[in-house]
């Protein structure tokens, strides 16, 4: 009987005071997404990035998404996630000839999936984050 008492007491005290998985570090919905539209940037599948963006932007914004490009930069080779505060992720794009930039992307969460926010647009592009610039070594 005291074993068992003991044993039971062990796996009560294991179990809650064991820190929950599911809540440590940022929330995953925004870093999947990121990693979704880097992977579609790197291999050249500009359908599966304006599938990203986000649905309540494209009606703000009162555009086609058929009648734009998406920006992308050339030569990315990898990607980094640094930070994920809120919906806005701060992104680390490492390129093949060494160079680093930094590229902060704003989310959104609209009708149970993650979005991509762009920054802006003009009259071809679509510019899907809030700001770029700066190297890794900044």
């Amino acid at each position: 009987m005291r074993y068992c008492t003991l044993l039971a007491l062990v796996c009560l005290v294991g179990l809650t005071g064991c820190p929950n998985r599911a809540t440590i570090g940022p929330d995953d919905g925004p870093t999947k997404l990121i990693g979704r539209f880097f992977k579609a940037m790197v291999s050249d599948k500009v359908e599966d990035e304006k599938k990203l963006i986000s649905p309540a932007w494209v009606v703000a914004s009162g555009i086609d998404l058929n009648d734009y490009y998406i920006n992308w930069y050339s030569g990315a080779a990898d990607y980094e996630v640094e930070s994920v505060k809120g919906n806005r992720v701060k992104v680390l794009l490492k390129f093949q000839g060494g160079t680093d930039m930094r590229l902060a992307i704003q989310t959104s969460y609209e009708n149970g999936r993650y979005y991509i926010v762009p920054g802006s647009h003009d009259d071809e592009w679509i510019h899907p984050w809030l700001k770029a610039g700066g190297t890794g070594e900044d």
